[in-house]
């Protein structure tokens, strides 16, 4: 048996798998090819964004804090006193009297106001310069443009300054604007983020530091060193957990909270300004996320060093092909159905792992697993559907052929069974006249009766076969009659008397008085025959068969009980199919044709009746058969 199995499994099982496996490799491999190169920004962009708004918010530094300029409720001509020199040395003497670590000033100084007033401006020089004595580290934020660093106008540009240019997605990935990344170096030096986390750093020890900064890579086309933003919170005005606080507020009462040891940087926030807002991964709205937001964002990743680090392209590569693979397998061995809930569980199980990753400050590209499963699955469906096709095609022709030998066999049964009633009729007849006539010795006579017994058995047999093919081509049709199911039953009993008499069999006959109902009395005297004949052939010589009958509300209830071998549960499961026949009764001789049951409960099922059977193996069985009194004519 073994061996056997062994022998299926390499002969048949194994090459199936193998050739499975050959052309979902090859096909992966294609699916792989095809996609290796898009360069679908637009669609990654959208993945990152989402996968930064869902990864939840990280740790806010408490030493990053917000200054901006003006008052909470500015006005232009407000805020235009805000912004000038003279009050940014009342602000500056205010902030140096906080001792905070570092002053950033990312805002736009007025040129005329500059040069118009030198002696103000020298001012806030020498006042920039008793902060950095002090310890307090002062930078400008500038610009970068195609001439370079764009330097704040003199003497203000004597104070130090580092590029802050917030890099926008415009030629490359999303195309859309977004601030996802920062600049870590410009022009060769260190960006104002970079020095505002390192401050004890020299100028060459904050360029090497660029490159070993959590999550930051190197861009050789522009020679700069880039950093994945971790953004720790929802950019939208109003909602940043970044301490902050307007200049009104500081110049009226102190500041709000301690600046020791703080990182201020300073900026405008001007609600109808477009150039003091920008995009980020949580909105594209104009006027949403301000500007200063960023920078401070950009600061916090630093100090935190947390970073978005990119999964190497290598890891990338492979993901792709293995989800594809897997994919083509899957929708290779399994249904259709079944091959769409493994398209989207992998797909949705993939984007949740990247979630996750992004969580933990890896950034996993999705483009090419999510695109090389979308084709894998359109790839292999249509190859799948050829096939099936071709299986299909195979089944209905096999089934038209199987049909027309079922017409044939149909036909060729009844013409058979016609055929052969009628000399069976006359053997039996002729049997019968030579019994009659008398002058036969004994084992004469009981050869005769065995001649009549065997016709009889035949003839019956011969009606089943009849009775099957009208069955199987819809050609039995009832005629009722009102019929008293009593006498229908005297008259089966009657006929098995002398089947019964020879095992001694008591056949008891409790019947209720019935009214007549509408019936088919032909093929109920079959149902009734059937089931009494085989109650009196699985009972012991010697034992009793009971047939009840009774009104039970809307039907007539019909009870045939036996004691005899009784059987067991698989025997009751196939009870009343075709062609299935019982265990025989141990000394009993006789066969059956296994249709009997089948054909009577396809009868009783005609008359909108039903029937049921209890058995016990050893303890007889009980057919309840019930008729309904109103039956549909």
């Amino acid at each position: 048996m073994t061996k056997s199995l062994l022998h299926f499994y390499k002969s048949k099982i194994l090459p199936f798998t193998m050739s499975k496996l050959v052309l979902c490799s090859l096909l992966s491999l294609v699916v792989y090819a095809c996609i290796v190169n898009l360069k679908l920004y637009r669609v990654e962009a959208f993945f990152y964004d989402l996968r930064m708004r869902l990864s939840g918010s990280s740790t806010v530094d408490p030493r990053v804090t917000m200054l901006i300029i003006g008052e909470p409720d500015n006005t232009e001509n407000r805020f235009l006193q805000f912004n000038s020199l003279h009050t940014h040395i009342q602000v500056l003497e205010k902030l140096i009297k906080e001792k905070p670590a570092a002053i950033a000033y990312l805002n736009k100084f007025d040129t005329s106001e500059v040069e118009n007033d030198p002696k103000l401006a020298e001012r806030f020089v020498e006042l920039a310069s008793q902060a950095q004595n002090a310890g307090i580290k002062i930078l400008f934020g500038t610009d970068v443009d195609l001439g370079g660093e764009v330097l704040p106008p003199y003497p203000l540009s004597l104070l130090p300054h580092a590029p802050a240019f917030l890099h926008r997605d415009g030629t490359i990935f999303g195309e859309d604007k977004v601030v996802r990344r920062a600049l870590l170096t410009a022009n060769e030096q260190p960006a104002l983020h970079l020095r505002l986390a390192y401050p004890e750093l020299t100028h060459d020890e904050l360029m090497a530091k660029a490159s070993s900064v959590n999550g930051s890579y190197f861009f050789k086309p522009a020679q700069v060193w880039h950093l994945l933003i971790r953004y720790p919170e929802d950019t939208a005005i109003g909602s940043s957990h970044f301490s902050q606080q307007y200049f009104s507020e500081l110049l009226s009462g102190g500041s709000k909270f301690s600046l020791e040891g703080k990182i201020v940087l300073i900026d405008t926030i001007r609600k109808d300004v477009a150039n003091d807002f920008l995009f980020t991964p949580f909105s594209g709205i104009t006027y949403q996320n301000p500007r200063l937001y960023i920078h401070a964002a950009i600061v916090n990743t630093l100090l935190q060093n947390n970073g978005l680090t990119i999964v190497r392209h290598n890891y990338d590569h492979l993901l792709t092909i293995l989800l594809s693979f897997f994919l083509c397998y899957m929708t290779m061995i399994y249904s259709p159905t079944r091959g769409v809930v493994s398209f989207v569980a992998i797909s949705f199980t993939v984007f949740i792992i990247s979630v996750i990753l992004f969580h933990f400050g890896l950034w996993l590209r999705l483009v090419h697993p999510l695109c090389a499963l979308f084709v894998a699955y359109y790839m292999i469906v249509p190859y799948r559907a050829i096939l099936e096709y071709k299986m299909r095609w195979d089944v209905q022709q096999k089934h038209d052929l199987l049909l027309k030998v079922e017409e044939i066999k149909g036909n060729f049964l009844s013409l058979m069974s016609h055929d052969l009633k009628t000399p069976v009729a006359r053997i039996q007849g002729l049997a019968e006249l030579i019994l009659k006539q008398g002058g036969l010795q004994s084992a004469q006579q009981n050869e005769m009766q065995q001649i009549i017994q065997s016709t009889e058995n035949l003839d019956k047999f011969i009606s089943k076969i009849l009775n099957l093919t009208k069955i199987e081509s819809n050609d039995i049709k009832l005629v009722k009659r009102s019929k008293d199911i009593n006498k229908i039953l005297e008259q089966c009993v009657q006929k098995l008397e002398f089947q019964a008499h020879q095992k001694n069999i008591k056949v008891d006959l409790k019947l209720e008085p019935l009214f007549p109902i509408k019936v088919d009395p032909s093929l109920l005297i079959q149902v009734f025959t059937n089931i009494i004949d085989n109650a009196i052939k699985y009972t012991n010589a010697g034992g009793r068969v009971e047939i009840q009958s009774r009104e039970t509300g809307q039907s007539v209830e019909i009870m045939i009980s036996d004691d005899g071998s009784g059987m067991d549960e698989d025997e009751l499961g196939q009870l009343f199919t075709k062609f299935f026949r019982g265990k025989s009764h141990p000394g009993d001789t006789s066969k059956g044709s296994g249709l009997g049951l089948y054909l009577s409960k396809y009868f009783i099922e005609l008359h909108d009746g039903r029937v049921d059977v209890e058995s016990t193996k050893g303890s007889g069985s009980r057919f309840k058969i019930l008729l309904p009194i109103n039956s549909i004519s």
